[in-house]
């Protein structure tokens, strides 16, 4: 049986009680290779540091993830009555829910960069709140703890 892909990944995201399903891109090397140095970059920022510039920075990586990696399915989301079909509509009308937004671009790293079984495992974790192995930190961003 041949190995059938597709350019993108679906991301069924639990918003508000309904489940919306995103499609995430499936990412060439050199966009997976700027997604993980930004996402290293943000981790090893200080916490505390909120300055404009780090701020600024945060926003752009992420309008670059969502407007780039990330379009809505046909048919999964309607604002205004008007359907939703790019990420970048999909920020404009999240902006404010950061716990959405990470959970995509973290999605779009994972998808793109963990192998079948490093899925399963991040899964699991994510299920249980436990620690995440040891293999998936650096993929993830170096957390402990499976968000």
């Amino acid at each position: 049986m041949p190995l059938v892909l597709f350019s993108t990944f679906p991301l069924p995201l639990p918003i508000d009680g309904a489940i919306v399903t995103l499609a995430l891109k499936r990412l060439e090397p050199d966009e997976v290779t700027w997604l993980k140095a930004e996402m290293a970059r943000m981790e090893q920022a200080q916490p505390n540091d909120r300055s404009a510039e780090a701020y600024a920075g945060d926003q752009a990586f992420v309008t670059r993830c969502l407007t780039d990696f990330v379009t809505v399915e046909p048919g999964e989301l309607k604002f205004d009555g008007a359907e939703v079909r790019t990420g970048a509509q999909f920020l404009r009308i999240f902006a404010a829910r950061t716990d959405l937004l990470a959970r995509v671009v973290q999605a779009i790293l994972v998808e793109n960069a963990c192998t079948a079984e490093q899925k399963q495992q991040l899964a699991a974790a994510q299920r249980h709140d436990a620690p995440m192995p040891a293999p998936l930190q650096a993929v993830a961003g170096g957390r402990k703890r499976a968000r």
